[in-house]
C-alpha cells in the first residue's frame, strides 16, 4: 500500500507515542519498586494505583496503537477472521476505559484517606486500593463490550463498524455514550474527589493558624516529637507543589481528551463539518495521555528519582521515605501519622 503523507504522519505519531508510553511506564514501574527497596519499605496505595494506571498505559501502547498501526498498514485488507476483528476492536477499547477508571479510584482513595481518615483507618489501607483497581478494570471490561457487537468484517476483507461511514443514529448514541462514560464523567468525578481534597487541606491550613488551641498542641509536639517536627516542616513546604501535582493529572487528562471527544462527536454527528486533515491533527492528542502521565509523577519528584538512579546511601532512603511518597503518592502521609492526623482536624491532647 502506497503511504500518502498524511496517513505517513498518523503512523509516525502513533509509533512515537507508544514507544514515549512503553518507555516512560516502565521507567516509572522501575522507580517505584526501586525507591521502595531501597528504603525497604512497602508499596503506598496510591504506589500500587499508579502500578495498575502504567500497566493500564502500557496495554494502550501496545494494544490500542500497536494493533492500529498494524491494521492501517494492511488497509484496506483486514488478514484474519471476523472474530479476531472483533476481538482486536474490545481489546483497543479496553485501556482506554481502564485509564479513565484508574484516574477516578485514585482520586477516591485520596479523598477517603484525606476527608474520611477514620474510615480508612479502619479499613486495610493496602486492600483498599486493590478492590478500587479491580473495580476499574472490571467495569472497563465490561464498557467495552460493544465493541464486539458494532464491528464485523465485510465481504471486501475490511474490519469495519456495522453502521458504516456515513451519519446514523446508532453511531450518534455509541460515540456520545463512549466519549461521556470514558471521558466526561470521570474526569468530573476526579475534579470533585481532587476539589474535596483541597478544600479540606486548605481548612485545615485556615484552622492550624487561627486556632491557639491547635497552635499550642503543635508547639508542644515539637518539643516532645523529632519525628513529629520533620513531618511538620515537610508539610508546609510539600503542601503547594502537592496540590499542582493533583491538578495537573486532572487538567492533563481533561484537556488532552478533550479535542478527541468533541471531534469524535462532531465527525459521528456531522460528518462533513470538518475537514480530515484537522480531524486527524486533533485526535492524535487522545494518544499523548498514555505517555504523559508517568513524566508528571517524574518532573514533580525529579530530585528523588535522580537520588533513586545515582545515589544509596543513609541520607538518600531518609529523604526518600519523606519526599517521593509524600508527593507521588499525594498526601498519603497525612492519614499515616497520628501528629498530622491531630493537626487537621484539630483534635486537642487529652
Amino acid at each position: 500500500m502506497a503511504l500518502n503523507s498524511q496517513i505517513f504522519f498518523i503512523l509516525v505519531h502513533m509509533t512515537t507515542v507508544m514507544l514515549l508510553a512503553i518507555v516512560g511506564n516502565i521507567f516509572l514501574i522501575f522507580i517505584i519498586f526501586r525507591g521502595n527497596a531501597v528504603v525497604k519499605r512497602r508499596i503506598s496505595p496510591v504506589q500500587l494505583l499508579l502500578l495498575h494506571t502504567c500497566a493500564a498505559d502500557l496495554l494502550f501502547a501496545l494494544l490500542s496503537l500497536g494493533t492500529e498501526i498494524i491494521i492501517i498498514l494492511r488497509h484496506p485488507v483486514f488478514d484474519g477472521p471476523a472474530w479476531l476483528c472483533q476481538l482486536i476492536r474490545y481489546l483497543q477499547m479496553f485501556p482506554m476505559y481502564t485509564s479513565s477508571f484508574l484516574l477516578v479510584a485514585i482520586s477516591f482513595d485520596r479523598f477517603q484517606a484525606i476527608c474520611r481518615p477514620l474510615q480508612t483507618y479502619c479499613s486495610d489501607r493496602y486492600r483498599r486500593p486493590n478492590y478500587f483497581a479491580i473495580i476499574a478494570w472490571i467495569t472497563a471490561l465490561i464498557c467495552s463490550t460493544p465493541q464486539l457487537f458494532i464491528w464485523h468484517k465485510t465481504k471486501y476483507g475490511e474490519c469495519a463498524t456495522i453502521y458504516g461511514h456515513g451519519v446514523s443514529l446508532l453511531k450518534s448514541i455509541y460515540v456520545i455514550s463512549f466519549n461521556t462514560i470514558a471521558w466526561l464523567i470521570p474526569s468530573m468525578l476526579a475534579a470533585f474527589f481532587y476539589y474535596r481534597v483541597c478544600k479540606t487541606i486548605w481548612l485545615s491550613y485556615l484552622s492550624f493558624y487561627f486556632s491557639q488551641e491547635t497552635r499550642s498542641y503543635v508547639v508542644r509536639l515539637h518539643n516532645d516529637s523529632r519525628h513529629c517536627r520533620r513531618q511538620l516542616m515537610k508539610f508546609n513546604r510539600d503542601r503547594f507543589q502537592t496540590i499542582c501535582l493533583t491538578m495537573t493529572i486532572i487538567f492533563c487528562n481533561f484537556f488532552l481528551w478533550a479535542p478527541f471527544c468533541v471531534v469524535n462527536v462532531l465527525q459521528a454527528v456531522v460528518p462533513h463539518l470538518l475537514s480530515s486533515q484537522l480531524i486527524t491533527y486533533i485526535v492524535i492528542l487522545g494518544n499523548l495521555n498514555s505517555c504523559v502521565n508517568p513524566w508528571i509523577y517524574i518532573i514533580f519528584n525529579r530530585n528523588q528519582v535522580k537520588k533513586n538512579i545515582f545515589l544509596y546511601d543513609t541520607n538518600y532512603a531518609n529523604s526518600f521515605r519523606f519526599d517521593l511518597n509524600s508527593k507521588t503518592s499525594q498526601f498519603n502521609f497525612l492519614s499515616d501519622s497520628r501528629c498530622i492526623h491531630d493537626l487537621l482536624f484539630n483534635i486537642s491532647p487529652n
